[in-house]
């Protein structure tokens, strides 16, 4: 089922600063969604959140705010689940803003194993046995 997963960053954030990290998910699950929070220390910031797929932050990007609110936003889904994504937040507002935390909270969902596939070629192959038993009766 879907896991959801929450990274937390402490510090007094001023305006005009931005931190990149890349998230790889546990073993073969994928990033499905995202969401954050934040805590202003002081003024009126707002915090913007980039999630790609690619460390250049061209592909495949989700972008959340500006947020401004102590409430959560919800969660989002990322354009395309992925394996590994790469997260950019950035905190903007004038002279005396600043974010004493931001959470940042992921969900994550497992991948399907080879059942599926083992089921397609069983559905296929009933189908060709029932097709061969109608033309049988014909």
């Amino acid at each position: 089922g879907v896991k959801a997963r929450r990274a937390a960053f402490w510090s007094n954030w001023a305006p005009a600063t931005a931190i990149r990290y890349r998230l790889q998910a546990p073993g073969t699950d994928l990033w499905t969604a995202a969401r954050q929070e934040l805590l202003p220390v002081s003024g009126t910031p707002t915090l913007t959140k980039k999630i790609c797929t690619d460390s250049a932050f061209t592909t495949d990007c989700l972008t959340i705010g500006p947020h401004s609110s102590l409430t959560p936003t919800a969660f989002l889904p990322l354009l395309k689940p992925a394996n590994t994504i790469y997260v950019e937040d950035t905190v903007e507002g004038s002279g005396g803003d600043g974010i004493d935390a931001f959470f940042n909270a992921f969900e994550t969902q497992p991948v399907p194993g080879p059942l599926p596939i083992v089921g397609a070629w069983a559905t296929f192959g009933w189908s060709r046995r029932i097709r061969r038993r109608i033309q049988a009766s014909r």
